[in-house]
């Protein structure tokens, strides 16, 4: 039996996307190793890892999150960035070493969930201080085949103030193996003039049990001159478990379309090789 990819949130647990990240009430640790390749560039060579401690005695409420990510996670999207538009405008910059945080639930169910945060990071060098709050509301819309899902995150640095970001996704389940998802994000932040959105295009494709396929369109929008289209990004994941089913592998082959580069197609590729351990991935079954 397929499993249900709208219902019960199986393919972003099976992807470990940013809301099952932040808020799944498991102690885990991920670790990543990677490498990039974009045409007329060098190899990069990616490593990251995060671990989060579900604290005893608060009732799985307080995380304290860990992240030696060096510049792939963004707190104000709470989500990686090393496979987002080189040029997006949305991601804030600057942070280049680790990062702790406590964060604590005051709402968390299927519904709502409210967090505020706390903790530090390195940026160009120095020692910043955030504070952090996150909204999450999700809305079952008439057809039982579409849901609604709102997020509103507030975060304030010591160094360079305020920064806000506004997601709203619209998940279409297409059939018993496909979802798509649209997403529409922007991000304010008090250092910078504007306001920088995306419009996002995803489609998920369960496979089988141990494999799935994601195709992405992503549309990053200029900072200063909003309505400026900055960049396009077209890219494909292929994500699959193997040899245990806390190890995957991911093959990312991706175009992007800068508008520095008179939107001309710069083809690139990422191998990663991710361990998700304390991840609890539904067990389906059967395959296909």
């Amino acid at each position: 039996e397929a499993p249900g990819l709208l219902q019960d949130g199986y393919i972003d647990a099976f992807f470990y996307t940013d809301q099952t990240e932040v808020e799944e009430n498991r102690t885990t640790f991920k670790v990543n190793l990677g490498v990039f390749a974009e045409s007329g560039e060098g190899i990069d060579l990616e490593s990251g890892t995060r671990l989060k401690l579900v604290m005893p005695g608060f009732q799985d409420r307080l995380h304290l999150v860990l992240s030696g990510n060096p510049d792939t996670y963004d707190e104000v999207l709470g989500e990686s960035t090393d496979t987002l538009p080189e040029e997006d405008p949305t991601v804030d910059e600057g942070a280049d070493g680790p990062s702790a945080a406590l964060r604590f639930f005051v709402l968390d169910d299927l519904k709502r969930n409210l967090s505020f945060s706390a903790g530090v990071r390195i940026r160009d060098s120095q020692l910043v201080g955030f504070p952090e709050a996150r909204y999450r509301r999700l809305f079952d819309l008439e057809d039982d085949d579409k849901v609604l899902r709102f997020e509103q995150r507030l975060i304030w640095y010591t160094d360079d103030g305020w920064r806000e970001s506004t997601k709203v996704d619209l998940d279409v389940l297409l059939s018993e193996e496909f979802l798509l998802r649209t997403t529409l994000r922007g991000v304010w932040a008090e250092e910078d003039p504007g306001y920088a959105y995306n419009l996002n295009f995803r489609l998920f494709h369960r496979l089988w049990k141990r494999a799935a396929l994601s195709y992405e369109w992503i549309n990053a929008f200029d900072v200063c001159t909003v309505g400026q289209l900055d960049e396009v990004l077209l890219k494909a994941n292929y994500r699959q478990s193997f040899w245990r089913p806390w190890l995957f592998f991911e093959i990312i082959p991706q175009v992007s379309f800068p508008e520095t580069e008179d939107f001309d197609p710069i083809p690139g590729i990422r191998f990663r090789i991710e361990a998700l351990f304390g991840h609890y991935i539904r067990p389906e079954g059967g395959d296909k």
